[in-house]
């Protein structure tokens, strides 16, 4: 048995837990801690941090998920401060082994192992994932994750991706609005300046202006609780705007790999999503929290270019315990 530390690294927060690790598979895995990327320097300073809050020496080994390319000399996170140099890794952090991975390519190793219990079915057909074919994950968080697990017999392959950086393509006018309204702060607008958990302040904003509001939002916790709680309207409209957005922007990311993956003769596709990632986490479901398919999502990723109607893609969420 091998005790590693987990690390979940992400543009708003670092979360650190200790697993005990037996022939490859996760036997046990220690409550985690969550420390705020914005009020330490480094990664170095928040893992001693976290090595303070246990009170005894962390183990030699490190298992580290980054959100963002993890190729070259230095790694930069795309909204945060926070850079590693993987050649310092062992040294900085006193380790003598780490693994270094994408965050979605780790969560796409999860859904590979993942079993029904921790999927709930959103739209198509209701049936168990075939073991060959293409299963897309996408998961809104400071941004938007995208990765693509390809299954074959007896395998399977992680293709981790920067999907969440395409360009935001407006498809209605109020889309318009928003893509003019962004890009008064913003020279380039993404597809994760709209469907991440930031996302929602620009959709509000946008519905404030349509109604000839003025309205400020200083915390985006507060405004997605004031969304799933239902205690604010416009937050309610902002949240079924961004489920449908979700949706739209969904279908191409699956489309666009599962022609990539044709050419190679893989042709059946699967989607997944995992929702709004790891905020609501380890909280057990509200009565008043409705599904995506409630939201305009199931719709809204039915509905691209001349595919109309239901298709036959499978669209599931998954749930961590």
């Amino acid at each position: 048995m091998t005790q590693v530390v987990t690390v979940d690294i992400g543009g708003t927060h670092a979360r650190f837990a200790l697993a005990e690790v037996d022939g490859g598979r996760v036997q046990s895995l220690g409550d985690p801690v969550t420390l705020k990327t914005a009020e330490y320097a480094s990664f170095q300073t928040a893992w001693e941090a976290f090595g303070a809050q246990l009170g005894h020496p962390l183990p030699a080994a490190a298992a580290i998920a980054f959100a963002g390319p993890v190729g070259g000399e230095v790694l930069q996170l795309t909204n945060s401060h926070w850079a590693i140099r993987p050649a310092l890794i062992c040294e900085r952090l006193h380790v003598d082994r780490f693994t270094l991975v994408n965050d979605f390519g780790a969560v796409g190793h999860a859904v590979a192992h993942a079993d029904a219990g921790h999927l709930e079915h959103i739209c198509g057909p209701d049936v168990a994932f075939p073991e060959t074919g293409v299963t897309s994950i996408v998961g809104p968080g400071t941004g938007l994750g995208v990765a693509h697990v390809v299954r074959a017999p007896g395998h399977y392959h992680v293709c981790a991706t920067e999907g969440g950086h395409l360009d935001f393509a407006p498809l209605d006018a109020f889309e318009d609005g928003l893509l003019e309204s962004l890009r008064k702060h913003y020279r380039r607008v993404s597809v994760e300046r709209v469907v991440s958990g930031p996302g929602l302040r620009g959709i509000y904003q946008a519905f404030a202006k349509i109604e000839g509001r003025s309205v400020e939002v200083s915390d985006d916790k507060a405004l997605w609780t004031a969304a799933l709680e239902g205690s604010d309207s416009l937050a309610v409209a902002a949240l079924d705007r961004f489920c449908m957005s979700l949706g739209l922007r969904r279908r191409p990311i699956v489309i666009g790999f599962v022609l990539h993956v044709a050419r190679f003769g893989r042709r059946r596709s699967r989607t997944r999503t995992r929702g709004q990632r790891r905020r609501h986490r380890r909280r057990p479901r509200r009565a008043h929290c409705r599904p995506p398919s409630k939201l305009g999502f199931r719709p809204a990723f039915r509905r691209k270019g001349p595919v109309r109607g239901d298709d036959g893609r499978d669209s599931r969420q998954t749930h961590h315990p």
